[in-house]
């Protein structure tokens, strides 16, 4: 892939993470912190870039025009689907906005919408597996280190995932967050339902949009979803290692709000850096674990491994 069609690519994903006009101003900032992540690797300055679009000075049309062959504009579809998808299912705005990009890219209805579904089956799966199921506070006193072992497993699944380097993938991280942020609230007899899951994703930095952008914007400009692929393994690496550290940081804030029913922000935001740091060396040690498990998983398991 050329340094062109990978500026392109970065460049429609941010157009996609704005394509929902919603978006609040911490969700701006956040994602405005990932363009500016990006742009050395990209050799432009994507903070202008991603201004440009909020100030409606760039054409959708404009963007995918670079991109002429058809992997590469299937690519890209997939990759605006996927962040459109990333804060749940795509609503109307956005919709309209995968049926523009879709026409400019000249892409077929019926892939396009397949695609599509199975995005919105990941991020649709409910937080509860199970309504049935008793629920896990009806257990106490709490098993802390059965919480812990449930974080770190979870930690270990979206880094696999996030290790693969493929969109969905890549997208599947997200809902398998918010359902550990709930299993976690369920154990301490707490039940928060997406809206209050997506408040504290908001209130602690760790908007999906941006984070999908960052990491799959980190995938694109090292090679790791061309084809055939050129990647740096090390990058790679680098966005599995930092799935894990959001992941189980997430999970340890979760504790801290639903087990100590602390909600201080400054105390969140410090837990959340503390979890996310420490995390680093406890992946250096299951490396290989996330490894092996990452070659196994195959596409027609995503959408079993959020149901679970």
């Amino acid at each position: 892939m050329a340094k062109t069609d990978r500026l392109a690519l970065i460049k429609l994903a941010l157009l996609a993470a704005c394509a929902d006009s919603d978006g609040d101003g911490n969700g701006q900032a956040q994602l405005r912190r990932a363009a500016e992540s990006l742009s050395a690797a990209a050799g432009e300055n994507l903070a202008l870039t991603l201004r440009d679009i909020l100030l409606r000075r760039v054409a959708l049309e404009t963007l995918a025009a670079p991109l002429a062959r058809p992997e590469l504009k299937h690519l890209a579809y997939q990759v605006a689907v996927c962040i459109c998808n990333a804060d749940g299912a795509h609503n109307d705005l956005e919709h309209a906005f995968l049926e523009r990009l879709r026409v400019a890219l000249a892409l077929d209805v019926r892939s396009a919408r397949s695609f599509e579904r199975e995005a919105d089956a990941i991020t649709g799966v409910p937080l509860q597996p199970d309504p049935s199921r008793a629920p896990l506070a009806s257990a106490h006193p709490v098993d802390d280190a059965l919480v812990e072992r449930m974080i770190e497993e979870y930690a270990e699944l979206t880094a696999a995932l996030a290790a693969r380097a493929e969109p969905l993938p890549l997208l599947a991280t997200l809902p398998l967050e918010m359902k550990l942020i709930y299993r976690v609230g369920k154990v301490y007899g707490e039940e928060p339902d997406r809206g209050q899951i997506h408040a504290l994703l908001r209130q602690i930095d760790c908007d999906p949009v941006a984070h999908y952008v960052a990491a799959g914007g980190g995938l694109i400009l090292a090679g790791a979803w061309d084809r055939p692929r050129v990647h740096d393994a090390a990058a790679v690496e680098q966005v599995s290692r930092g799935s894990y550290a959001r992941t189980r940081a997430l999970g340890r804030v979760a504790r801290t709000v639903y087990g100590e029913g602390r909600h201080e922000l400054a105390e969140l935001h410090e837990r959340y850096a503390a979890a996310e740091a420490g995390a680093h060396p406890a992946y250096a040690a299951r490396a290989g674990t996330i490894a092996a498990r990452a070659r196994q998983l195959m596409h027609n398991d995503l959408l079993t491994l959020v149901k679970q």
